[in-house]
């Protein structure tokens, strides 16, 4: 079965990603991610595209936010390609950042399917 024919899993991780993103899309002159926030946020969201790009690729156990991710940017092809581009965390910027959590619906409840627009 396709993983889009299904709900996204999900898990406390998931917030977490959430949490890094809005850090890293801040623009508040004190805003600070650390080097492993960041580099969640690089694998999470390379994970997701990847598996976009081929669903031949799958996505390593107990990445659960790269599933939820790959649910919610399926149809953001621009983006996807984006993010396909990077070569490491160094390269997510602030407006990067704020394009995928535009895109990403997660209901924290966890009770409900993610909606894609």
């Amino acid at each position: 079965m396709s993983l889009f024919a299904t709900s996204a899993r999900r898990s406390q991780p998931v917030d977490y990603l959430r949490i890094f993103l809005t850090a890293l899309a801040s623009e508040e002159p004190t805003r600070h991610l650390s080097p492993e926030g960041r580099h969640y946020i690089f694998r999470a969201t390379q994970l997701a595209a990847q598996f976009i790009q081929d669903p031949k690729n799958r996505l390593p156990v107990g990445w659960p936010e790269a599933v939820d991710l790959a649910f919610e940017l399926r149809d953001k092809r621009p983006l996807v390609d984006e993010i396909l581009k990077l070569k490491t965390e160094d390269d997510l910027a602030p407006e990067l950042a704020r394009r995928i959590l535009s895109e990403f619906q997660h209901d924290s409840s966890g009770d409900s399917a993610a909606v894609a627009r």
